[in-house]
């Protein structure tokens, strides 16, 4: 079944649903206070509770990849640095977690900001859409164990010249996702301890990562993006996953290509790994032949929480992938080592 991209509707919920559906752009009023719930106030409130909203971007270097998250879990909040330097293959992690509301989320992406401030710790994201970037900011001081890091990167999403990827779908348990993802050129520079980065927007690509979600309370998926140039110059980028809290994968999912200024939509997809032993190669492919794809891990990112009735099992690598991809038009379009992340959660919140 071919599925088609909706204009975008001015608010997410109307009459107290929550619409599904892809769209073209992003959506200006995410009002999921409005939505009424079958259970009334109590449900409501309940529900009030698992919204998690998380905005993560992947930036990446030749000589660097980072990711820069916040999150409200509405249990914790939180915010992230991963920085792995690819030149000797080390990672470094900075980390500040807190209470609920600790971190401001934006409301929205089109003009807003989200933000966690702590002693020596600042990680900003201010998000414009409306003219065309999002700008990231961080200062973290150092420690006797870490060097300091400072950022200052921009980003450009330009919907006149790249296909956001905006999307809401059903989930089990009369749940629902909400995702806003789109690549993007960087611009600007990045310091660590005494070395300074400069980011080429003709060369480096950034990809967003924003998420609404109410999740049922078992919640398991596997995904992987990566973005770049080809030798013509090209914008090339994928976005797949599994979800296993989807009951029709073929009909909703958040997989897509991205080739050139256009946006393609994919059909299921199926990984083939063992978590085991997760560094080893991952083989993704979509189910009607559109991408085949072999993950090649390098830098490991592990997150494990255990809280009583709460439990997460998280890892992240980020590597470079090879393989093809096929366009609308039926041209195979080779991967030769582009960077970017693979991902597992297994989580009960």
């Amino acid at each position: 079944m071919k599925r088609e991209i909706q204009e975008s509707p001015e608010s997410i919920v109307r009459d107290g649903r929550i619409l599904n559906g892809i769209f073209r752009k992003p959506i200006r009023n995410m009002n999921f206070g409005d939505v009424k719930w079958p259970g009334g106030f109590i449900e409501k409130s309940l529900r009030s509770l698992k919204l998690k909203e998380w905005l993560g971007f992947t930036i990446e270097h030749p000589d660097w990849h980072l990711i820069a998250f916040m999150q409200d879990a509405k249990c914790l909040a939180s915010s992230n640095l991963f920085a792995y330097d690819r030149r000797n293959n080390t990672l470094i992690t900075y980390e500040r977690n807190g209470l609920p509301g600790a971190v401001r989320m934006a409301a929205n992406l089109l003009d807003d900001r989200s933000e966690h401030v702590a002693r020596g710790y600042i990680m900003e994201f201010y998000s414009h859409i409306d003219a065309g970037e999002h700008t990231i900011r961080i200062e973290i001081e150092g420690t006797c164990r870490k060097p300091g890091v400072s950022a200052e990167i921009v980003l450009t999403e330009d919907l006149s010249s790249v296909q956001p990827f905006v999307a809401s779908f059903p989930l089990r348990g009369n749940n629902n996702m909400f995702t806003h993802k789109a690549p993007m050129p960087a611009s600007g520079w990045f310091k660590i301890g005494g070395e300074k980065f400069e980011y080429d927007p003709s060369r480096d690509i950034a990809i967003m990562d924003e998420h609404k979600s109410y999740f049922p309370y078992i919640t398991v998926w596997q995904w992987a993006t990566f973005a770049g140039y080809d030798a013509a110059g090209r914008l090339i980028g994928v976005n797949i996953g599994v979800h296993e809290t989807i009951e029709d994968q073929e009909k909703h999912n958040e997989n897509c290509l991205w080739i050139g200024n256009k946006m393609e939509l994919l059909g299921a997809a199926a990984f083939e790994f063992d978590p085991k032993r997760r560094m080893e190669p991952w083989k993704i492919r979509e189910l009607n032949g559109r991408a085949e794809l072999t993950f090649y891990p390098q830098g490991d990112k592990v997150k494990n929480v255990s809280l009583g009735i709460m439990d997460m099992k998280y890892f992240q690598p980020c590597g470079f992938f090879r393989g093809y991809i096929i366009d609308d038009n039926g041209e195979r379009i080779e991967i030769n080592d582009m960077y970017g992340v693979a991902e597992m959660m297994d989580s009960r919140w």
